[in-house]
């Protein structure tokens, strides 16, 4: 386990290794309620490398808030998954990286290192912003070209592009 971020990470079951098969489980269910309690004393919280259904109902069951993978997990994990509130990441939802994307950052507690609001356009807010020519729920592919189909760029509050005028 390794901390980045204020996030502790608690490796499951890791397709990068090339001795690890995929649907191997590297921590037991004990091993991962005890690294859910640790991050909790911290006032954060434990995101988890999980493919398949069964590491990813583990992890879920101990009290991991975050699967980052879960490609191989069935219809009936994703909903056990969706029912408790469980974040995917990179394999996640856009709605999820986009307007619910400070709901993540704020399961951190007093450990996230942005300060001010997240997830809202206000002052005193700390947020990037990009306005999009399109619905990019509808068509993800405007994002591969943000040259012609992004409005505004906004990072750390500057304006780095605006075709706004």
């Amino acid at each position: 386990m390794h901390v980045f971020d204020g996030v502790n990470e608690a490796v499951i079951e890791d397709a990068n290794v090339p001795v690890d098969p995929i649907d191997s489980k590297q921590m037991t269910p004990k091993e991962m309620q005890a690294a859910v309690q640790a991050a909790a004393d911290w006032n954060t919280y434990v995101g988890a490398h999980a493919y398949n259904s069964e590491a990813v109902r583990r992890a879920i069951d101990a009290g991991v808030k975050v699967i980052e993978h879960g490609q191989m997990i069935e219809e009936e994990t994703m909903r056990y998954a969706v029912d408790r509130g469980i974040w995917f990441t990179p394999f996640e939802i856009l709605v999820q990286v986009t307007s619910r994307a400070g709901e993540l950052i704020a399961l951190s507690g007093p450990r996230t290192p942005y300060p001010g609001k997240l997830g809202v356009i206000g002052e005193g807010a700390y947020a990037d912003l990009l306005l999009v020519n399109g619905t990019p729920l509808e068509d993800l592919d405007l994002l591969a070209d943000p040259e012609a189909n992004f409005a505004l760029i906004m990072k750390d509050g500057v304006i780095y592009k605006n075709a706004l005028d």
